[in-house]
């Protein structure tokens, strides 16, 4: 049995994450865990090995925060979440998940995609929580 640690599920991840039509459309990079630059104001993907357990059937989670900067529509200084391109994300990300190759892990949604907002950096996040599962027999 191979285990696997949660740095190479991540980096697993973050390969699969930063080849896509999603990377393509963020006006920033994909990074791992604790990778993305302080003060970023641009669209980044962070990558998040969550938790997990190994076993012959080994399953965990990681997760996937998509940054988009909020807007100020009215030019006076009042920051709300940029609706539409959080919507456009959301479907990518969620167009991605489904795409993602079956083998050596199997990916599936844990929750639904949904938006949060951090006040700190002027910025909503989409968060895609991902469950993982891969048969490893005991050899």
């Amino acid at each position: 049995m191979i285990n696997r640690t949660g740095r190479e599920i991540e980096g697993y991840v973050w390969k699969q994450l930063r080849d896509s039509a999603l990377a393509k459309a963020l006006s920033g990079r994909v990074y791992r865990d604790g990778t993305r630059p302080r003060g970023s104001v641009e669209e980044d993907a962070v990558v998040i090995f969550s938790g997990g357990q190994s076993d012959e059937i080994s399953e965990g989670f990681v997760t996937i925060n998509i940054y988009v900067p909020d807007v100020a529509p009215w030019d006076n200084g009042v920051y709300v979440e940029d609706v539409e391109r959080t919507e456009e994300l959301g479907r990518l990300a969620s167009q991605w998940v489904s795409d993602l190759p079956v083998y050596p892990y199997r990916f599936s949604l844990r929750d639904t995609i949904y938006t949060m907002e951090d006040r700190e950096l002027r910025q909503h996040f989409i968060t895609v929580h991902l469950m993982y599962r891969i048969y490893e027999p005991r050899i």
